[in-house]
């Protein structure tokens, strides 16, 4: 066993929070835009998150950190609010609309300023126009031209927008419910901070869109296209991605959870400092995407093609990364934990700085591995069995220069082989690919 593992010190990565449309930088402006959404931000995670990256929200956050889930949701905001020192705000109006039950508008501001929203009825709506604060329910979208028209701070319910053109439409901060987009055109449309239920997104061109900061829960994206899109610190829950395609998307500081993204097409998609749990990947195209500083637990990654693919200090337990491509993968600083990669291909992969405890690599391919010199890497109860090496260097670490020969018992160095066979670290067959030589030089 090698140990010492150098650590390398996680990245915040600063980002704007949301609410009703306003971007908020600071803790100042947070305290000059009280919403009901607020509520949202804190119980996707989202506002702890975004308070971690300001400066001097320690006491804060701890104060969030003790709020009891199990209370009622006026509760919970009314402690929100006592954590972020808010005061002044009229406590019989709030406690009115958590009571009233007809109303599931969670985007309506606590100043009664704000309009309340009113139900649209059945209307032509030209492209490029304002009908913002409004609620939908019941209405037929189909085919429509509703190009650039903003609906930000609506309501729908039961909409169906198959097939419509919503290119460059604005829905920030709206909620959704059983809504359906299926095969419609919502290139540069904008979803920021909006709440996404049971709806359906089949076959949609999403090039460039916008979903940062939303919630989407119990939907799905099937066969999409969603090119560049942006999904940056989102809360995603029960949702289907399988065969979309997700090129090059940002999923950045996102909560992944009982999602379905098999057979996407991932490539260059970055999924950085996000945390996916319980999902499945498996069969997904990969290659090149970036899950540095991420963290994935109990998922199945098998089957997958992520050679230059991007695992940099990411924190992966209890998950499945069987016969996948992984060459030339950076898995450098990462901690491997009751996780799977049998007859997966690391060929030329980095592992510099990993620690990996009860790794099962059994048929793998470790041809070219990087694995640094013994203080940078940590091995921990790990089957290798059957893994394919090309050089005893890759494991022990650039101590000096040897020669092994077949003939192990004529060489001087025969003691450092035993003792590597009597802990069953590896066989005879895993340092020499016979019949190709008779003898194989191995050199740090």
């Amino acid at each position: 066993m090698i140990r010492n593992k150098m650590k390398i010190p996680k990245k915040l990565i600063k980002f704007n929070l949301t609410i009703d449309g306003n971007i908020i930088k600071n803790v100042q402006d947070l305290q000059q835009h009280v919403s009901i959404e607020l509520l949202e931000r804190f119980k996707q995670g989202i506002l702890t998150k975004w308070l971690k990256s300001q400066p001097n929200t320690a006491q804060i956050i701890d104060q969030l950190e003790c709020i009891n889930p199990n209370n009622d949701e006026y509760e919970i905001f009314m402690d929100v609010l006592h954590a972020l020192n808010i005061k002044g705000i009229d406590t019989n109006k709030i406690q009115g609309l958590f009571n009233n039950k007809q109303s599931d508008d969670k985007t309506q501001n606590v100043s009664p300023t704000i309009a309340p929203v009113t139900k649209l009825g059945s209307q032509n709506i030209a492209p490029a126009d304002t009908v913002s604060g409004q609620k939908f329910i019941n209405l037929d979208f189909q085919n429509k031209n509703l190009a650039a028209v903003d609906f930000s701070n609506c309501i729908f319910e039961n909409i169906d927008f198959q097939k419509a053109n919503l290119t460059a439409a604005k829905f920030t901060n709206s909620t959704f419910k059983q809504v359906k987009f299926n095969a419609s055109q919502l290139t540069g449309t904008d979803f920021t901070a909006c709440k996404i239920e049971d709806s359906e997104f089949y076959n949609i061109n999403a090039e460039n869109t916008n979903f940062s900061n939303a919630s989407i829960s119990n939907s799905f994206f099937n066969e999409a296209k969603i090119i560049q899109a942006i999904f940056t610190n989102c809360h995603i829950e029960e949702t289907s991605f399988q065969q979309a395609n997700i090129e090059k998307s940002n999923f950045t500081n996102s909560t992944i959870q009982n999602a379905n993204f098999s057979r996407i097409n991932a490539r260059s998609t970055v999924f950085e400092q996000s945390t996916i749990t319980h999902s499945n990947f498996e069969h997904a195209m990969l290659n090149t995407a970036d899950f540095a500083d991420a963290i994935i637990q109990n998922s199945n990654f098998s089957l997958i093609s992520a050679n230059y693919g991007i695992f940099y200090n990411t924190q992966i337990t209890n998950s499945q990364f069987d016969t996948s491509k992984l060459t030339k993968a950076n898995f450098g600083s990462s901690v491997i934990t009751n996780s799977t990669f049998t007859n997966s291909d690391l060929e030329n992969s980095d592992m510099e700085n990993a620690c990996l405890t009860a790794v099962d690599f059994t048929k793998s391919k470790f041809i070219g591995i990087t694995l640094g010199s013994p203080v940078q890497f940590e091995s921990t109860g790990c089957n290798y069995s059957d893994v394919r090496f090309t050089t005893i260097a890759e494991i022990l670490g650039r101590i000096n220069r040897l020669y092994f020969e077949q003939e192990i018992q004529k060489h001087p160095f025969e003691s450092i082989y035993k003792k590597l066979k009597q802990n069953n670290i590896f066989s005879e067959d895993n340092f020499f690919e016979r019949p190709r030589k008779k003898s194989l030089k191995m050199g740090w």
